[in-house]
């Protein structure tokens, strides 16, 4: 268990903290100029940083089944391990971006700065996921390579 909470420390919550301090500072910086007759810059960047960290919260909530990396049914399963490290945060993520980007077409078109914060949400998660799943299949692979040595002697 200890493994699998240290893949989801290392790989999932850093990631979220780093794209929560990226987004925090690009939302900071595209809205310390907002003008509004509803909202004030600073109600609006509270606003934007709070749906941010609930954001990575759910994409952090989503990547729970990497603690099941442990038992012994994923261990010996590629396909639920792939599963278990993909499978509800990149399909969180399509689903958003889908949504995102249907509405954009049909309100405005060009590349502004909410598409950008979505990006910088998204690939240091992607990233972290990624590298960390490459990095338990080589440990994995090096320790059932060990084990069956093992199992020969």
């Amino acid at each position: 268990m200890k493994e699998s909470i240290r893949y989801y420390k290392h790989y999932v919550i850093i990631p979220s903290i780093i794209s929560l301090i990226g987004a925090i500072f690009c939302i900071i910086l595209s809205n310390r100029n907002y003008k509004s007759e509803w909202f004030s810059a600073n109600s609006v960047i509270v606003m934007l940083v709070v749906s941010a960290l609930i954001y990575c919260m759910m994409l952090c909530s989503f990547c729970i089944p990497i603690l099941l990396l442990n038992k012994r049914r994923v261990t010996n399963n590629k396909l639920l391990q792939l599963v278990c490290w993909f499978l509800f945060p990149v399909g969180f993520i399509i689903t958003v971006s889908i949504h995102e980007n249907i509405s954009r077409m049909i309100m405005e078109f060009g590349l502004n700065e909410q598409v950008i914060i979505f990006f910088i949400l998204n690939i240091p998660i992607l990233l972290g996921l990624i590298c960390g799943y490459l990095t338990y299949m080589k440990r994995n692979k090096n320790s059932l390579i060990t084990n069956s040595n093992h199992d020969k002697n």
